[in-house]
């Protein structure tokens, strides 16, 4: 993902997780690559537990959209860092995150999130390029997909990717990187 004033290309590297798991964190690197990775979790109603092992390692951040003032507390006093970032559906503003982000000179962000997230932040436009891992699998229709995103009826509204480079092979799985 791209942030404004972000010196590094940018990595979205979509993990989709199987139905009612939690994400895990989204990390965020520095402009200076000696700096350590900040890890953050997108979580619109402050879900996350105060005992998660992210907590316990360190100072995360955790943004949300409700003002739950019970949960945002009890996730302070875990040592979270807490931010509410509110959009008018109810969710996180993810370009007002992006911003946030490189306030902090945070210009490299790795995304693990399930199909919802990662389809947010597609629509958002915050996205200027994938890192895709692909397994030589067929699971069919019924198989859960990396973006939720809302049905086109024509190819020409589909998102398109430019120059995919970077394709390297992984043990039996194939990566690709591509700039949107």
């Amino acid at each position: 993902m791209a942030i404004a004033g972000g010196r590094a290309p940018a990595r979205f590297s979509p993990a989709s997780h199987g139905e009612g798991r939690r994400p895990t964190a989204q990390r965020a690197r520095r402009r200076h690559a000696q700096a350590a990775a900040q890890e953050f979790v997108v979580d619109s109603k402050f879900e996350t537990s105060p005992s998660a092992r992210l907590l316990k390692e360190g100072q995360a951040l955790v943004v949300g959209a409700v003002n739950d003032a019970k949960r945002i507390t009890s996730l302070k006093e875990a040592g979270a860092e807490v931010m509410i970032i509110p959009n008018e559906r109810g969710k996180v503003e993810l370009f007002k995150l992006m911003q946030e982000l490189s306030r902090r000179e945070l210009n490299e962000i790795h995304v693990e999130a399930g199909t919802k997230l990662n389809g947010s932040l597609l629509q958002a436009g915050v996205v200027d390029e994938l890192l895709v891992y692909l397994a030589p699998s067929v699971i069919g229709d019924s198989g859960r997909g990396m973006f939720h995103m809302p049905e086109i009826t024509e190819l020409s509204r589909a998102s398109a990717f430019e120059n995919p480079r970077g394709r390297a092979q992984f043990g039996a799985d194939l990566r690709i990187l591509a700039r949107t």
